[in-house]
């Protein structure tokens, strides 16, 4: 068996390789957005707000 033959010819390759980021990136960002949820609610904090104004609550 030759190295040419484990590798698919042409774009095949490449297109494989971009295929697993490409599936994955939409779970990531679905697990950030779950990972804020999170965190907001379990701190009672209102951090998108945070994040969009720039300016946070202060402790008590």
């Amino acid at each position: 068996m030759t190295m040419q033959a484990a590798i698919p010819s042409g774009g095949e390759g490449l297109e494989e390789v971009h295929e697993v980021p490409a599936n994955t990136t939409p779970a990531l960002f679905v697990l950030h957005l779950a990972g804020i949820a999170f965190s907001s609610l379990s701190h009672r904090e209102n951090l998108i707000g945070s994040m969009i104004t720039g300016f946070k609550r202060r402790e008590k």
